[in-house]
């Protein structure tokens, strides 16, 4: 039992994190925008200081400056993690991105990230994940041409071996209210 990321003055802090077989890793919004990270062995030893996660994507990349709204999980699956934010950026023809971040290897302080930036119709606000062998699920509320929810299926297969993915979108129908 050990303290974990400090508040740092962003609202909501929406405090997110996973515990896997070594390490733990929480992410919280930081002040401005994005998220940041931070990792720790399970002693609570610091093994990675608060970092923004966009900084582990390529310049040019849409993910560089993100929106928030983090998510860790640990794929038990894959020995993997996965964290996510989402992004923003009215200037391009899409409006939203889920970035999508997944460890090299089961070591996330020395192994490396492989970064995913799958672009939506509507801002993904309030992003929730799932692990499942074919797939990492997420569903997301979006605006357009809501409000809907829908969900994406990303290609987990190929993620996990650093390929350029696809996705598949499902949507619900707008409900009143």
């Amino acid at each position: 039992n050990f303290d974990g990321h400090g508040f740092n003055g962003a609202f909501p802090p929406d405090t997110n994190g996973d515990v896997g077989p070594r390490h733990y890793i929480q992410m919280i919004n930081a002040p401005g925008a994005g998220s940041t990270f931070k990792i720790w062995d399970k002693q609570g030893g610091v093994l990675a200081n608060e970092t923004a996660v966009g900084t582990l994507a390529p310049l040019g990349s849409k993910c560089r400056v993100g929106n928030g709204d983090p998510v860790v999980l640990y794929d038990r699956l894959a020995n993997r993690w996965l964290m996510s934010e989402t992004a923003a950026h009215p200037g391009t023809p899409t409006p939203g991105f889920l970035c999508v971040y997944i460890s090299k290897s089961g070591n996330p302080v020395t192994g490396g990230w492989w970064t995913y930036e799958f672009p939506t119709p509507s801002f993904p606000d309030y992003p929730h994940y799932a692990v499942w062998p074919d797939a990492y699920y997420v569903g997301v509320n979006e605006a357009v041409p809501g409000p809907i929810s829908s969900a994406y299926a990303l290609d987990r297969k190929k993620m996990l071996q650093g390929q350029p993915a696809t996705f598949n979108r499902f949507q619900t129908d707008q409900l009143p209210g």
